[in-house]
């Protein structure tokens, strides 16, 4: 009996094979080895649609953007190479990098720029604000598709202008709430005079804001723009801060203490009130002085110590303002803020410092057994070198009557080491005193040993100051 065939059936170029039997016996048409050959044949003949389907390319991945007025977008590439496998997340950062754009381009549009008499470098802070912002606010973005092939890795991202628009509205409002605060504060500060507190609460009102500085950000019902007032009202109280001292220019002699120890500096606002607790500081152009930063005291004073003048210049310079990047450092704020404050003008109080080259008047001292060697040798081979650093030197009675600022005292004395072969030598000792315009002695300068020898004592004496005096240049210009 021919065997018949129940049931052939292809579905999508695939085979299926249900049964073959033969009525009542239900055995197999084909054995284990046809059956294998039945498969190898339909796999070769009915080849499945899967395999020969083209790959279809979205329509997204051939245009350089997507337009869609309900959605900010962003398409984003990135090539494969071998054996590098960040491809994918490139292209996601390609793809965020242009949404960004896009955000970034709508908030440029919709804002009013806060300027400082037109400072670029605090603009350019302003931009990059802009930058910090949207990459805060891209919080929502969904990705609506990717593709790839063997060159590379597309992706497709948007973020919903509408969920964007409310969450900003939302950060915004929370913004401005914790900065009025702050503003109320620093207006309460002010009007009792505590102009410190005022601009560091001032100073926290525009931190508080933080991404939208470069807006206009106003609460619901007020009139205040939190963004611009704060700026206005540290202007304000800058502006009003007066700098005095009793002394319009210092003068000194070089080496020597200026003609105050300590300068006292007053603030006042303009209606001459003292400003307390606000600091100050000082600037002197020779150098840094030891404590430039000072507090006004209850009554407004601070009070500066000069020091000793090291400069051989004809003038030096003393200039004190008040110290708003110390207030900036106390209330903690960001860059941004702290560098449009600082563009601010202040009121600075110069003083000039005049200087003059100091007379130095040589002595001996008494009792020096060698004194007429001193005399004849030492002191003017100083003098020389003395005056040739730039100072005026009295010996004897040279400039009579002038004011002396330095009395240089030597003090010397000989002694005999030895005699050899008919040879004498001899050793020269001892010290240079320093004493200021008061008398005081201010320095003690010991002077190294120096040896002469000679077949006399006295010559050997001789030889030994001379050798001294040819010291005084190198080593004792003080």
């Amino acid at each position: 009996m021919i065997p018949s065939v129940e049931k052939i059936r292809f579905s999508s170029g695939l085979f299926r094979l249900l049964q073959v039997t033969t009525p009542g016996t239900k055995k197999r048409l084909f054995s284990t080895g046809g059956w294998l050959a039945v498969v190898i044949l339909l796999f070769f003949l009915l080849p499945t649609q899967a395999c020969f389907k083209k790959k279809v390319v979205p329509s997204w991945v051939t245009t350089a953007s997507v337009i869609d007025p309900d959605y900010y977008t962003g398409i984003g590439f990135a090539p494969k190479i071998k054996r590098q496998k960040d491809h994918v997340q490139r292209a996601k950062e390609d793809a965020l990098n242009e949404l960004a754009s896009a955000v970034s381009v709508q908030i440029r549009s919709s804002n009013t720029w806060i300027t400082i008499e037109n400072n670029d470098g605090i603009n350019e802070d302003y931009r990059s604000l802009i930058q910090s912002r949207v990459n805060a606010e891209l919080e929502k973005v969904e990705l609506v598709q990717s593709y790839e092939d063997k060159k590379g890795y597309w992706v497709y991202v948007r973020l919903s202008k509408r969920e964007h628009e409310a969450s900003v509205k939302n950060r915004k409002v929370q913004a401005a709430q914790k900065a009025m605060s702050f503003y109320e504060l620093a207006l309460k500060a002010e009007s009792s005079g505590d102009y410190r507190q005022a601009i560091v609460s001032y100073s926290h009102c525009l931190d508080a804001l933080g991404l939208y500085l470069n807006e206009s950000v106003q609460l619901q019902g007020s009139t205040v723009n939190l963004s611009v007032h704060p700026f206005e009202r540290i202007n304000s109280i800058l502006s009003r801060l007066e700098l005095s001292s009793h002394y319009d220019r210092l003068s000194a002699v070089a080496k020597g203490r200026m003609n105050v120890l300590q300068l006292p500096v007053q603030l006042r606002d303009n209606n001459q009130q003292p400003v307390v607790g606000f600091p100050i500081v000082l600037w002197y152009s020779e150098r840094a002085i030891a404590e430039p930063q000072q507090r006004s005291n209850s009554k407004g004073e601070a009070f500066f110590a000069m020091p000793v003048v090291q400069s051989r210049k004809d003038s030096e310079l003393i200039v004190v303002s008040v110290d708003v990047q110390a207030l900036l450092a106390e209330a903690s704020v960001g860059f941004e803020v702290r560098r449009a404050i600082q563009a601010m003008p202040v009121q600075k109080l110069t003083i000039p410092v005049e200087l003059r080259k100091p007379l130095i008047r040589l002595e001996i001292a008494e009792n020096q057994a060698d004194a007429e060697l001193l005399r004849n040798i030492v002191l003017p081979a100083y003098a020389e070198a003395l005056e040739k650093a730039g100072n005026l030197v009295g010996v004897d009675n040279k400039y009579p009557g002038a004011a002396v600022d330095f009395r240089y005292r030597i003090a010397c004395a000989s002694r005999v080491l030895g005699q050899q072969s008919g040879i004498v030598k001899v050793q020269v000792a001892g010290n240079i005193q320093v004493y200021n315009i008061s008398g005081q002695l201010i320095s003690t300068t010991p002077i190294s040993p120096v040896e002469g020898s000679h077949l006399s004592v006295s010559e050997a004496v001789r030889q030994a100051y001379q050798t001294l005096a040819g010291q005084m240049e190198k080593r004792y210009l003080f």
